[in-house]
């Protein structure tokens, strides 16, 4: 019994589908990206050299404090509450 080649199968299509919607998502994200660099560069630049998956707390709430529009304010919060997930789960501190 041979097995049918994925682009075939349920599983397969369910895949493609799967992965035709992450790209599609992840580049309306790119283009907010590419939003926020033009149309606040001040901010983005900021928010380049911070690194805020690295950056200390304090930074971190410093670019969600000013975050320039509703799509930064999320990248910015989704950012801070990793950070504090990572804290609960290493106990590592985000300070």
């Amino acid at each position: 019994m041979s097995t049918p080649p994925l682009n075939q199968s349920p599983v397969g299509e369910a895949s493609s589908s799967a992965n035709t919607l992450e790209r599609e998502a992840i580049d309306r994200c790119d283009q907010k990206m590419l939003e926020l660099s033009s149309k606040f560069p001040d901010w983005y630049e900021l928010y380049d050299e911070t690194l805020p998956d690295n950056a200390p707390r304090e930074e971190v709430v410093e670019l969600l404090r000013t975050a320039p529009n509703d799509f930064a304010m999320g990248l910015l919060y989704g950012k801070f509450t990793m950070r504090l997930e990572l804290e609960a789960m290493t106990g590592r501190p985000f300070q």
